[in-house]
């Protein structure tokens, strides 16, 4: 298993020395700008490593049951596709000092920003569905909780998160996602390898790479949902150089807690794989139950900050469009649109984690494409000027 991850690696990494190695991204890191590059991969790590991530249910739903090798191959389309759409869209919010959420999507779309928006809602009672359904069925799991208590536990959290105000969501958010992260990399040295009957077992993979491939490139494209809204971490990028690096870097990020689940699952049996939650159920392989208490509660940790996070946001976006800006302190108006929102995701929650992942998603993912990744590679391919004079066209021709 690990020889096959290595070899996959070299190849990788081969690959790029080409590009990399060349004076400009010398350059870069001579430069000082190390640390603006990282930026954009700490923000999209933390952002995207949500409760269906962590619970390792996606990791098996576009990975994993495809097989090894299968999986490594998909979990390398799913970084090559992430990093090139955000490699284009930090050059282009760069390139037309674009970094807000409705000018950029009016910059690359038109009038067709209102698509996106809407199935960016969507996306987001998706989102939240999944990681409640995760956290009830976590919580029932390892303390014997109602999933009702839960539920109703987990709201208040969130609530009393928005209320604190964005200063205090991303302390939490920071701390859990490094911890979360800790805890996953020791996770190969503490758990003992399962026994199989025979390489493959696990699965039922398909005779060729293509389905794995492909569900790869859907895993990319529903978290490239989020890239609009994450633009902010390209404020600090000078040239298209440290665009397309940073870029390279956020897609590695996003993908790599998954190359480690992956290669952990692949020792798994098949009733692992049809656990809703299999990380936590190898964790509880280890034998180690303080070990499996403190990834569990850093796990609740980490959908608590997650859910916070994305409504925090969905909060600021209808400040910024009201005429009455509630600002970052508490707000009664923050609450209310709070508790409807996760009260219209309790709904959804109630279908459970795996049809949610394994349906929800992929039915969502598709649509990304036309939606906004085409637009965006029109746009990047057919603009040879800079990009700020296209920007006032645009918003003078809404307007």
């Amino acid at each position: 298993m690990w020889q096959a991850l290595s070899r996959t690696a070299q190849v990788a990494s081969c690959s790029q020395i080409p590009y990399f190695a060349t004076a400009r991204f010398q350059t870069i890191l001579r430069g000082g700008g190390v640390i603006r590059i990282l930026v954009p991969a700490v923000v999209f790590q933390s952002v995207m490593f949500g409760g269906a991530y962590g619970s390792g249910r996606e990791v098996v739903e576009y990975f994993s049951r495809f097989g090894e090798l299968r999986g490594i191959a998909g979990v390398f389309t799913a970084a090559v596709v992430f990093s090139l759409v955000v490699s284009l869209s930090l050059d282009i919010a760069r390139r037309a000092s674009v970094f807000e959420y409705r000018q950029f999507l009016g910059l690359i779309a038109g009038r067709g920003w209102i698509l996106f928006e809407l199935l960016f809602l969507a996306m987001l009672l998706l989102v939240l569905a999944v990681n409640l359904a995760a956290g009830t069925e976590m919580l029932d799991l390892h303390w014997q909780v109602s999933r009702s208590v839960s539920s109703t536990l987990m709201v208040a959290l969130i609530v009393m998160l928005i209320i604190l105000g964005r200063r205090t969501i991303q302390g939490f958010m920071w701390l859990g996602s490094l911890l979360l992260m800790g805890l996953m990399i020791t996770l190969p040295f503490l758990t003992p390898e399962f026994t199989v009957d025979s390489p493959g077992a696990t699965t039922a993979p398909a005779e060729t790479a293509v389905p794995a491939i492909l569900s790869g490139a859907r895993y990319a494209l529903y978290n490239l949902i989020c890239v609009p809204v994450l633009l902010y971490c390209a404020r600090d990028l000078r040239t298209q150089g440290e665009c397309i690096l940073a870029g390279s870097l956020a897609g590695t990020a996003v993908v790599f807690p998954a190359l480690l689940l992956h290669t952990a699952f692949s020792e798994g049996s098949p009733e692992l794989l049809a656990s809703s939650l299999p990380a936590i159920e190898w964790v509880a392989a280890s034998g180690r139950p303080n070990f499996q208490a403190m990834y569990a509660l850093v796990f609740f940790t980490m959908i608590i900050n997650t859910l916070s996070g994305l409504l925090l946001g969905l909060n600021e976006r209808i400040d910024a469009a009201s005429p009455t800006k509630s600002g970052s302190g508490p707000s009664l108006r923050h609450g209310l649109v709070t508790l409807l929102v996760l009260a219209l995701s309790a709904l959804l929650a109630r279908l459970g984690v795996i049809p949610l992942v394994a349906k929800g998603y992929g039915s969502v993912a598709w649509l990304v494409l036309p939606v906004f990744v085409l637009p965006l590679l029109w746009r990047f391919l057919t603009t040879l000027q800079p990009l700020a004079p296209l920007y006032q066209q645009t918003e003078n021709a809404d307007s």
